[in-house]
């Protein structure tokens, strides 16, 4: 496996539960992604407090690890602007369990949070260990992860609605000996 083959599965995986894993989707598909009407642009919006509520929600749910929970918590139009191309809710539910079966001790702290209008930026720092299934081929290591990433969330009618974001995964797959770097 490539070394940006790991850095891409790591980033999708261990940056936080709202956007592990899942497909990259074609520019067809992101352009008819970004036309869904399921995502109201400006709906009624929320007090600068309730959206950071909001946020702080939905990482207390991904250290408990209630997907089901969470999820509620996404607009189902919920679109994740990734660096390779954007994608859907649908394609980002596809990895927690494996991300939450290699760390079961994952954590998630939220730092630094700021907010205006509908959208929060904040950054988060997620803790783990790997003592469960192996992960991207490798044995349980007992190696401990840290990664600080940072997010912008858009919330509109009190549910996340899109997301913008940058991940630390170098720095998670050097804790674990999948790269070496210089």
């Amino acid at each position: 496996m490539t070394v940006r083959i790991c850095l891409l599965r790591m980033s999708a995986m261990i940056f936080c539960l709202p956007i592990l894993c899942g497909q990259v989707i074609s520019q067809e598909q992101a352009a008819e992604t970004n036309a869904n009407p399921n995502i109201e642009k400006e709906g009624p919006s929320m007090s600068i407090e309730a959206n950071k509520a909001l946020i702080r929600r939905v990482y207390e749910l991904s250290t408990q690890k209630d997907v089901a929970k969470l999820y509620e918590l996404y607009d189902p139009g919920y679109i994740e602007h990734l660096r390779n191309g954007d994608q859907s809710l649908e394609q980002l539910k596809a990895g927690p369990s494996a991300i939450f079966a290699a760390f079961p001790d994952l954590k998630f702290t939220v730092e630094d949070m700021v907010a205006e209008g509908n959208k929060v930026a904040y950054r988060v720092t997620i803790t783990g260990t790997h003592t469960g299934i192996p992960y991207m081929g490798v044995a349980p290591s007992g190696k401990k992860i840290e990664m600080k990433n940072t997010s912008i969330k858009r919330i509109a009618n009190g549910r996340l609605a899109e997301s913008w974001g940058t991940l630390d995964s170098i720095s998670a797959m050097q804790q674990l000996g999948l790269i070496q770097v210089k």
